[in-house]
């Protein structure tokens, strides 16, 4: 990381977390749309970026790459606007 963002100090990490799947990919039923949280979650600074907010893509690390950008715009307006 310090390679990319030289200024990054591991002691600014609160926590981690690892999660996992049965399965390679969500499994798409009819209701799935309705299903897929937002990427603000329900608690102040929780923020999801998951295979759930990919679809209507496949699981291609493009899909992933972008969904992050979109991840970090939207933090990035949001913390502009409580400025």
């Amino acid at each position: 990381m310090p390679r990319i963002v030289p200024s990054f100090n591991e002691a600014s990490i609160r926590d981690s977390w690892i999660f996992g799947a049965p399965y390679a990919q969500p499994i798409v039923t009819r209701e799935f749309p309705s299903h897929i949280p937002p990427l603000k979650g329900p608690l102040p600074g929780l923020w999801i970026g998951s295979m759930f907010q990919v679809y209507p893509q496949d699981r291609g690390q493009n899909y992933s790459v972008a969904l992050a950008n979109r991840l970090v715009l939207e933090m990035v307006r949001e913390r502009r606007g409580a400025d």
